[in-house]
């Protein structure tokens, strides 16, 4: 949480990019159904419990159906649209970093937005997946007969900097996480 707070506070105090609103678009339509679903709706509308089964001895806690319709909805299509912020956020980084280069914002927002998403590819699965699309999509391009050997060399020296810096930390975010999720 602390990443997306510090990660505001720097597009806040920065030129606005309007191209970082859809991410954060996403992540916050999802965020307020998943409140909404669980935590609204039961407050307003309480679950209604039916009687004990003879052979459970429990009942089983029935949704309100408004909130099973926002569940199922933010079900079907939490993969799609979070590949979507996915590709979003390293288009984005794109955009800042060609920005940085035609002196439209600064090197520091560079620096700030790659620590990260250095920070979300060690905790989502689906920038992983995107990152690993580009690299299988850099190979092939780079595999044609017309390319010249120092652009694949100087592909595969970056790919291996890029990748030792992710490294770097990627195992102690996945231990923290553990950890959260283990309730330590």
């Amino acid at each position: 949480m602390a990443k997306c707070t510090v990660m505001a506070l720097i597009w806040l105090c920065s030129k606005s990019i309007s191209f970082s609103l859809p991410p954060f678009a996403i992540y916050s339509t999802f965020h307020s159904l998943c409140y909404v679903c669980n935590t609204v709706i039961p407050t307003l509308v309480p679950t209604s419990r039916p009687n004990p089964t003879p052979s459970s001895g429990t009942g089983l806690t029935v949704q309100p159906p408004l909130s099973q319709c926002i569940a199922k909805c933010v079900a079907q299509n939490f993969g799609t649209f979070m590949r979507m912020a996915s590709h979003l956020e390293v288009l984005l980084w794109a955009r800042v970093f060609v920005g940085a280069l035609v002196y439209k914002n600064s090197w520091v927002l560079v620096f700030c937005y790659t620590l990260f998403l250095r920070v979300r590819y060690a905790q989502s699965s689906f920038l992983r997946q995107v990152f690993r699309g580009l690299e299988r999509t850099a190979n092939a391009l780079l595999t044609y007969a017309g390319v010249p050997a120092c652009a694949m060399n100087a592909w595969n020296n970056g790919k291996d900097v890029c990748k030792q810096i992710v490294r770097r930390n990627t195992c102690q975010w996945r231990r923290w996480e553990d950890d959260l999720e283990m309730g330590l």
